[in-house]
């Protein structure tokens, strides 16, 4: 990867109680990315059930060891139709891990990846 990059960080439309791997290549070391996340429930029975979706960021490389969570976003009730976006950081070895309650809930993350750039007063 360069030294930066724009783009699709990963997408993921899980079954129930599924929780997956969402991005889809790691963020190199010294670099940090920007990343925005869209949460949508494509049901479109207005009657149908809310949807409770769940995000976590971990260094966690597979799902058994996701007990060693670094952040739990805000649990998020989508009802049918509905979407919101959040927005956090990612640094290197950091992964994000998505489930709903429903079948009808995807995830899309873009992000922005650049070098870290510490800033040093003389």
């Amino acid at each position: 990867m360069d030294a930066s990059y724009t783009g699709l960080l990963g997408k993921a439309l899980p079954a129930a109680g599924t929780i997956v791997k969402l991005n889809t290549f790691d963020i190199p070391d010294g670099e940090i990315a920007n990343v925005t996340i869209r949460i949508f429930n494509v049901e479109n029975d207005t009657k149908a059930e809310v949807a409770l979706t769940k995000i976590w960021i971990s260094k966690a490389d597979t799902f058994s060891n996701l007990q060693e969570v670094d952040i739990t976003l805000p649990n998020y009730m989508l009802i049918p139709r509905a979407s919101l976006e959040d927005s956090f950081l990612l640094t290197a070895g950091e992964n994000i891990w998505v489930t709903s309650t429903t079948g009808t809930v995807g995830f899309r993350a873009v992000a922005f990846v650049d070098k870290v750039n510490l800033y040093e007063p003389n």
